[in-house]
Formats: structure tokens, C-alpha cells, sequence
């Protein structure tokens, strides 16, 4: 009898803990819907330039040459296939020697690599799990009440890395 009353307190323990999670992920899914919402109106908004606060310099280059190649590839702008985006015009890449060089670098991005010891040292956390893209509206995760941008960290009790194994374990 006493073991039936304590199995029963803990039953809605549990039960009480689900409802108070059930209510944490009803915000978060009201919070991404409302974000999904906000993004998928940007293209409703004026078209404000993306790349203003793009740091810009003028420079001047006495040219050695009237030659037509001045040894810099440009990306970006309608006409690139990569960059079909309307993406600024930026420097590709650089011809070694040429008249720019030592001026303007590559894509201007600067690349720093930091080495870490210990992973406490990067101050940042990270986590497994995958995240859902997209459900079938007729399948069985619908059913279950899975929705885009849901995290999925375990299947079958197994914690999951990443996509092929999440694949792997629905799977097998």
C-alpha cells in the first residue's frame, strides 16, 4: 500500500514537471512561429540596403600599364552565378604582382584561428540533437506532433550527433 501511494507521488510529480514543460515548448514554438512569421514578411518591407554598414575605401593607384587586366576578379553583384543574390561587388581574388596587390585582399574577410586547451576557455556550450526542416503534414511525425525547427536529441533513448546518425537509428 505504502509502495502504490509512493509510486503515485512521484507519477504526478512527473506528471506536473510535463505540464510545466509542455509550457515551456508552447513558448518557444509561439516564439519561433513568431520569428518564421517576421522573416518570411522581410521581403513585404522596404528594400532597405542589407550591406550599409560595409566598410568602404577609395583608393588611388597610379597604373604602371594602359593594359586592360588589372589583375583583379570580382564577385558578387546580379550576374554571378555563385552569388546570384544581389550581392555586393566584391574582390575574389587577386592576381599576385598585380597593381592592387598589397591594397585589397581578397573577399576582405579576416580568418582568425584560435587554439583552446580546454573547451571551458571558448565560453560557449554546445549540444547534440538535429533539428527538424520539415514534417509531412499526412505522416506519422504530424501525428506525433513534431514541427518544423523542433530539436530532436534522442531516438530510442540513444542521444543523436547529427543527421545521417539520427537517419540511422529511425531507420534501423
Amino acid at each position: 500500500m505504502e509502495e502504490t501511494a509512493c509510486a503515485n507521488s512521484r507519477r504526478e510529480e512527473a506528471r506536473q514537471e510535463m505540464g510545466r514543460m509542455r509550457l515551456v515548448c508552447d513558448a518557444l514554438e509561439k516564439e519561433r512561429d513568431e520569428a518564421l512569421f517576421q522573416l518570411s514578411n522581410l521581403d513585404e518591407r522596404d528594400e532597405e540596403p542589407m550591406f550599409d554598414s560595409w566598410e568602404t575605401h577609395a583608393i588611388q593607384i597610379a597604373l604602371p600599364s594602359p593594359s586592360t587586366n588589372l589583375g583583379v576578379m570580382l564577385g558578387g553583384g546580379k550576374g554571378d552565378d555563385m552569388f546570384s543574390s544581389g550581392m555586393p561587388i566584391f574582390v575574389r581574388d587577386l592576381v599576385p604582382g598585380c597593381p592592387f596587390d598589397g591594397h585589397l585582399k581578397s573577399a576582405g574577410c579576416r580568418v582568425t584561428e584560435f587554439a583552446f586547451n580546454d573547451i571551458t576557455d571558448l565560453g560557449a556550450e554546445f549540444e547534440d540533437g538535429v533539428f527538424i526542416s520539415k514534417v509531412d503534414e499526412n505522416g506519422s511525425g504530424a501525428e506525433s506532433g513534431l514541427t518544423a525547427g523542433a530539436r530532436i536529441i534522442h531516438v530510442n533513448g540513444i542521444p543523436v550527433y547529427d543527421v545521417m546518425h539520427t537517419k540511422a537509428l529511425i531507420h534501423g
